[in-house]
């Protein structure tokens, strides 16, 4: 998939800056899925089917704010991997620190600048699908390993039962060895 593809959540409690994000979001060739606060992001989030490959979000929401909202999607085994990116006015090293302690991968302050702002979902969704791929191809190896240490077992029994095999000397004494591995 490339970032162009992506599907991005835009939470903002205000609904010009909402659609201005989705509409900049959607020209760039995303695809967008709006909502104005955090338990109408987080209820949608963790019972839809379709991927969402970043959550970009205000800090101050009603219901559950952006903090909030992203301590509860990186809680969720399903949604954890989910990039989250927090938008907001707010613009101390305390307010930006708290984002990070909170699960986000970025903090952009407002008001921000469109091209900064594609580049950092570009960056972020990249990083997000190496992650992801370096995750599967793990399992696979893992898998894999397993799979040679069961047939190297199985081998290792016929063999034990070769080696055995050929210091019997008896059909009674060879059967013997065949219960035994």
């Amino acid at each position: 998939m490339t970032t162009k593809h992506a599907t991005i959540m835009i939470v903002d409690e205000d609904a010009s800056s909402r659609d201005s994000y989705s509409s900049y979001l959607d020209q760039e060739g995303y695809s967008t899925i709006t909502e104005n606060n955090g338990k109408k992001a987080l209820d949608f989030i963790t019972s839809t089917d379709q991927d969402i490959h970043l959550i970009i979000s205000d800090v101050t929401l009603p219901e559950r704010n952006g903090y909030e909202l992203c301590q509860e999607i990186k809680k969720n085994d399903n949604t954890r991997n989910i990039p989250f990116i927090f938008l907001s006015g707010k613009t101390s090293l305390e307010d930006k620190l708290k984002g990070y302690a909170h699960g986000g991968e970025d903090y952009i302050c407002k008001p921000l600048d469109p091209q900064e702002l594609t580049q950092k979902i570009c960056t972020i969704i990249n990083k997000s699908n190496v992650a992801k791929n370096l995750k599967e191809s793990l399992d696979e190896s893992n898998r894999t390993a397993l799979q040679a240490m069961s047939y190297s077992g199985d081998l290792g029994q016929v063999l034990q039962f070769y080696r055995n095999s050929m210091q019997a000397d008896s059909f009674s004494t060879l059967a013997q060895y065949l219960f035994e591995t």
